[in-house]
């Protein structure tokens, strides 16, 4: 099935880039682009099999856009990616949406749409509205891209003048979010703490089988302010919800000649009690400089069915409260030539930056990761970019969840391509 998706979306890809598709649906516009990268780390594997080079690195879409009358307008998007165990290029409804458009202070969305949060969520799609190769993953984490992106629902949204030139532009949204695949490296890892609190109840080991993740509802909101002052902007955006994970469960107690296995099952609800990103830019001249800061607290209740062991439910809560930030530049040298820097952390325990309280079989340093970036981009034609980056990281917050050893000091170096049609 995966294999005839595939097929017909390099089939719509051909289709569309012929001469006499614009003439046969001369009201519809159509995008898309095609990205390849290669990553490469001298210690940690990070997103994909860096240590060793990887080219599992790419990105492929193209979207639909039509304008039905001067207030309506409705587009798609399909999309393709490959990064290292994510998505394996597996093709996706990225998004999908109405848009009527009543008064510039009012207007709705509906269908799968787009999450306000931050600067870059609403395009982090497209690789040419961004300048560096990966956005700085203390605010924008790459493996939770599939289910932060859009949600299913609808928004309001608008903008409103204010004095001195300055406008108001807002989205209030609900909805429910959709979890394309429960095993990808952040669910891996994030289950990785409800595996361990379960093997204390025994001494045992504890393995979780065929599970899936459920978005239940949703709801967000973003402010952006456009200052008086030329060029200046802050914003603010906050998602919180609910999900349901779950799975089966074999819960492993070892025994003198043999083990004994007891099946169950566990569900874990998660509650987002705050997903805040707070954002500001200035931008003067050639240069353009931005801060975000991102905090994100994940309170959860864990319920376990172990009939053969405890007569009743057992009830274990976990709390995650994550925190994240950075500082950019960006500096235009020509229409050609564009550089780019920011220095960026994340601490994926705010109350224990230095790693004191974690376990002793992990290592101080996986508790955060600093991350000073520099980028290189060339935009040779107008649909074409090249981009050349380089990272020096100290700490294994994001590192630690690919299943190794992880270094604390190491480097990665990006290299990616796009062509956007």
């Amino acid at each position: 099935m995966l294999k005839s998706i595939k097929m017909c979306f390099a089939l719509v890809l051909i289709h569309i880039c012929s001469p006499g598709f614009s003439q046969g649906l001369p009201n519809v516009v159509v995008h898309g682009f095609v990205s390849q990268g290669y990553l490469k780390s001298t210690e940690n594997s990070f997103l994909a099999n860096s240590k060793d080079g990887s080219f599992e690195f790419n990105e492929t879409a193209i979207n639909f856009m039509t304008q039905i009358n001067s207030k309506l307008r409705i587009g798609l998007q399909l999309f393709s990616r490959d990064m290292g165990r994510e998505s394996n290029n597996s093709v996706i409804l990225d998004w999908a949406y109405g848009d009527y458009h009543w008064q510039d202070y009012l207007g709705i969305r509906f269908g799968k749409i787009k999450m306000p949060l931050g600067y870059y969520n609403l395009v982090r799609d497209v690789d040419l509205y961004r300048n560096s190769i990966l956005l700085p993953q203390g605010v924008y984490d790459e493996t939770q891209r599939d289910f932060s992106l859009a949600m299913q629902g609808g928004s309001l949204y608008g903008y409103v003048p204010l004095v001195k030139n300055s406008t108001i532009e807002y989205e209030v949204c609900i909805g429910t979010l959709t979890i394309p695949d429960a095993y990808t490296t952040y669910w891996n890892w994030s289950l990785d703490f409800f595996t361990k609190e379960l093997s204390k109840l025994a001494n045992s080991s504890c393995l979780l089988g065929e599970r899936n993740v459920v978005g239940k509802t949703i709801w967000g909101a973003a402010l952006n302010w456009e200052t008086p002052v030329k060029g200046f902007k802050m914003g603010a955006s906050n998602i919180q919800g609910e999900l349901l994970l779950k799975s089966d469960l074999n819960l492993i107690i070892p025994a003198t000649n043999s083990s004994r296995v007891l099946p169950g099952d566990v569900s874990i609800s998660a509650k987002i009690d705050k997903y805040d990103v707070f954002s500001t830019e200035y931008s003067i001249g050639n240069f353009v400089f931005t801060a975000e800061y991102l905090e994100l607290i994940f309170k959860t209740n864990t319920s376990v069915m172990l009939p053969d062991l405890f007569p009743n439910p057992i009830t274990i809560p976990i709390t995650f409260n994550a925190t994240g930030y950075y500082g950019q530049i960006t500096f235009k040298a020509s229409d050609k030539w564009t550089l780019n820097t920011y220095y960026s952390e994340f601490y994926p325990d705010k109350n224990d930056k230095e790693g004191n309280q974690l376990e002793s079989d992990r290592l101080k340093y996986t508790a955060w990761q600093k991350d000073l970036c520099f980028t290189l981009r060339l935009d040779p034609i107008s649909n074409w970019v090249f981009k050349l980056e380089g990272h020096y990281i100290d700490g294994a917050a994001q590192a630690y969840r690919f299943d190794q050893p992880a270094k604390r000091y190491w480097n990665l170096f990006a290299l990616k391509t796009s062509y956007n049609f």
